[in-house]
C-alpha cells in the first residue's frame, strides 16, 4: 500500500510539472521554501523527485542544488519518471554545464549520455566559468573521448573534436582548466595520429596517413602545454609529469629533475616511474633515498628487493643488492649479468638443489637465464622450487615462469595454475592476462583463450608496443573464429611492434603463421 502511495505521489510530481513548464522561476522566497520542503521528504526516491521539479522550474539555481541532488543521485536506484523528467531537464538546458554534470548520475556513461553532451560542448558558455563549469567541461571531453577510442572512431569525430579545441584553447581561460583541457586533447591526437600513422616494416599497413593538419594541431597543443606548466601550481605539474611519462618520454625525465629536492610521495612515484623508463641514475638514486630513510621508508620496505635487482642490472653496481640477497644468490645474479650463463647455471643450480633461496627476484633472473639458455630442465626445477616453498610465489615470479613454460610448451598444467595465481592477485594487468590466454590457447582451450586475449589488447594504449600478445591474439583468432582477416590484423600489428632482436618475441611463429594466412 506505502509502494501504490509513492506511485500516486510520483505522477502528480510528474503533472504538476507538465503545469510548470511555461511559469516563470520562482522568487527567492518560493525557491528557498521548496528546497526545505524537499529535503524534508524522507523516502529517497520522492525527495529526489522533488529536487529533479524544483531543478527544472529553476534551472539558473543548479549550482545551489547541485551538491544536495549530486548527493541523492548517487544513493538513489533510478525509477522510470526520474530518468524521464531527467531527459526532460536535459532537452530544456541542452547548454547547461552544471545540470549535464548532475544529470550525468542518472545516465552513466551511455549513448544518450554521449550524444547530450557532444551537444552540450558545442552549446555551453566558453567564457567566465566557474570551477564546477570547468569540471563538467573536463569530464564530458575525457568520457567523450575515450567512448570514441574504444570503439576507434576518433577519425570519424575529427570535426567535433577540432571545434570544441578551437572554443576553448583561448586566453580568457584559465591556464590550469586549458593544461588539464589541452592533455585531454593531446590524448586524442596521439591516438588518432598513431591509428593511421603506422607503416609496417613488410608494406603498407591500415589506412593513409593523418591529414596534415592533425600532425600541426598535435604540435601546437604540446607546445602550448609546455609553455603553460610555469604557470601552474603543485598538483597540475604532477599530472604534467604523469602525462609526459604516458606520452612524451625524453621531456618526462628532463622534466622530473625539476622535483629532485622534492620529498612528496606522490612525486617520488612520478619520479620513479620517470627514472625506469629511461634507466636515468640521479633520478632512481634519489627514489631510494626516499624509499629507504624517509619519513615513509616502512612503506616501501616490500619493493626495495626489487629495485635493488633492478639497480643492479642496470648500473652493474651490486652494493644496494647485498643488503637483501645472500652473497651465493649476488654471486648468480652478477654472472647472469656479465653474460657468463655456463656460471650463472651452475650457481643457480646450487641454489635449487640446496633450497635455501631467500630472495625472491632470483626466480625471476633465474626465469631470464631459461630464456637465454633454453634449458627446459632448469625451468622445471624452477616450478619445483616454487611448489615447494610458496614464500617465493609471487606475482610476477608466478607469471614469468607460467608464460616462459608457455612459450616452451612444457609443464603446462602447472603453468595455468601458477597464471591463475598470478591473474588472481593482479587481474587487470593485460601482460598477466596476455600469459593465461596463451597458455590456454596451447592446452586448446580456445574459446576462453579468445575471450581473455580480447580483453588484454582492449586494455593496452594506443602505441603501445606489445609485439608478443599480438602475434598470440593473431594465433588465437585464426584457432577459435578461423577469420583470416582479423588474424592477419593482429599479426601486421605483432610486426609493427616488435624490434630487431626482440627477445621475447617468436620470428619463426610468426613467420609460419605468415605463410598459413597468405
Amino acid at each position: 500500500m506505502k509502494y501504490f502511495f509513492s506511485i500516486i505521489f510520483l505522477f502528480t510530481f510528474t503533472a504538476g510539472i507538465t503545469a510548470a513548464e511555461k511559469s516563470p522561476e520562482l522568487t527567492a522566497t518560493q525557491f528557498y521554501n521548496e528546497k526545505a520542503a524537499a529535503m524534508s521528504i524522507t523516502q529517497p526516491v520522492l525527495r529526489t523527485m522533488k529536487l529533479l521539479a524544483l531543478l527544472e522550474k529553476c534551472p539558473s539555481r543548479a549550482g545551489e542544488l547541485y551538491t544536495l541532488l549530486k548527493d541523492q543521485l548517487a544513493q538513489t536506484e533510478f525509477p522510470p519518471q526520474i530518468k524521464a523528467l531527467a531527459q526532460q531537464i536535459l532537452d530544456k538546458n541542452p547548454g547547461d554545464l552544471t545540470i549535464n554534470l548532475l544529470l550525468f548520475q542518472v545516465y552513466g556513461e551511455t549513448e544518450t549520455l554521449i550524444k547530450k553532451w557532444q551537444q552540450m560542448l558545442l552549446l555551453c558558455p566558453a567564457e567566465n566559468l566557474t570551477s564546477l563549469q570547468e569540471r563538467a567541461i573536463l569530464i564530458a571531453s575525457d568520457i567523450i573521448l575515450k567512448h570514441f577510442a574504444a570503439r576507434s572512431e576518433c577519425r570519424e569525430n575529427r570535426g567535433f573534436f577540432i571545434k570544441f579545441f578551437d572554443r576553448f584553447n583561448a586566453k580568457k581561460c584559465t591556464p590550469r582548466f586549458r593544461m588539464l583541457l589541452l592533455k585531454n586533447m593531446l590524448d586524442y591526437y596521439r591516438r588518432s595520429i598513431w591509428e593511421y600513422d603506422c607503416i609496417a616494416p613488410h608494406g603498407k599497413f591500415w589506412k593513409k596517413l593523418p591529414a596534415e593538419g592533425d600532425k600541426m594541431l598535435y604540435l601546437e597543443a604540446l607546445n602550448e602545454l609546455e609553455s603553460l606548466e610555469k604557470v601552474l601550481e603543485y598538483p597540475l605539474s604532477l599530472n604534467l609529469l604523469r602525462f609526459y611519462n604516458s606520452h612524451n618520454h625524453p621531456r618526462a625525465v628532463q622534466y622530473a629533475k625539476n622535483f629532485l629536492v622534492s620529498n612528496d610521495k606522490y612525486i617520488i612515484d612520478a619520479i620513479f616511474s620517470s627514472a625506469q623508463t629511461f634507466n636515468d641514475r640521479e633520478l632512481l638514486d634519489h627514489c631510494i633515498k626516499f624509499f629507504t630513510a624517509g619519513k615513509d621508508s616502512s612503506n616501501y620496505e616490500s619493493i626495495m628487493p626489487v629495485i635493488a635487482n633492478y639497480y643492479a642490472s642496470q648500473f652493474k653496481d651490486y652494493e644496494l643488492l647485498k643488503k637483501y640477497a645472500a652473497p651465493p644468490e649476488v654471486d648468480f645474479i652478477r654472472n647472469f649479468h656479465d653474460k657468463k650463463y655456463a656460471a650463472a647455471q651452475a650457481g643457480a643450480e646450487k641454489l635449487l638443489a640446496v633450497g635455501n633461496i631467500t630472495y625472491p627476484p632470483a626466480i625471476r633472473t633465474m626465469v631470464e637465464l631459461v630464456w637465454q639458455t633454453k634449458d627446459k630442465q632448469l625451468l622445471k626445477q624452477i616450478f619445483a622450487a616454487l611448489e615447494k616453498n610458496p614464500k617465493l610465489i609471487n606475482a610476477e615470479n608466478a607469471n614469468s615462469v607460467a608464460y616462459t613454460a608457455a612459450v616452451l610448451n612444457i609443464e603446462l598444467e602447472k603453468a595455468e595454475k601458477f597464471s591463475r595465481l598470478s591473474f588472481k592477485q593482479l587481474p587487470d594487468s593485460y601482460a598477466i592476462m596476455d600469459t593465461l590466454a596463451y597458455i590456454l590457447y596451447r592446452r586448446k582451450n580456445f574459446a576462453e583463450a579468445h575471450k581473455l586475449i580480447t580483453a588484454a589488447e582492449k586494455m593496452l594504449s594506443p602505441g603501445d608496443a606489445c609485439a608478443p600478445l599480438y602475434l598470440h591474439a593473431a594465433e588465437i583468432e585464426l584457432a577459435h573464429t578461423r577469420d583470416k582477416v582479423k588474424a592477419k590484423h593482429f599479426l601486421n600489428r605483432a610486426m609493427l611492434a616488435s624490434r630487431d632482436n626482440d627477445e621475447e618475441f617468436d620470428y619463426d611463429r610468426a613467420a609460419g603463421l605468415r605463410e598459413i594466412l597468405k
